[in-house]
């Protein structure tokens, strides 16, 4: 799945940035911000259902996978 392999490139890139500017990050007191970011990245990289559903958003049972993923991708 694409969505998937973008996710964890975007993990690395957002790992790797964290220590690269990891003093812009303390002066500008960014640390909680990129703590969710990487938070929400790494939860819809992990993602890895046995079955892919098209249902409804808020479905119980079948809910739909791709809302689910864009959904994690929007709050990184």
């Amino acid at each position: 799945m694409v969505a998937s392999g973008q996710m964890y490139a975007h993990c690395e890139l957002s790992q790797a940035a964290r220590i690269a500017f990891a003093a812009v990050m303390r002066k500008r007191d960014l640390g909680n911000v990129g703590n969710r970011m990487e938070k929400h990245i790494a939860k819809a990289a992990m993602l890895s259902p046995a079955v892919i559903s098209n249902g409804r958003e808020d479905g119980l049972f079948m809910p739909d996978h791709l809302s689910f993923t864009a959904e994690n991708i929007l709050r990184a």
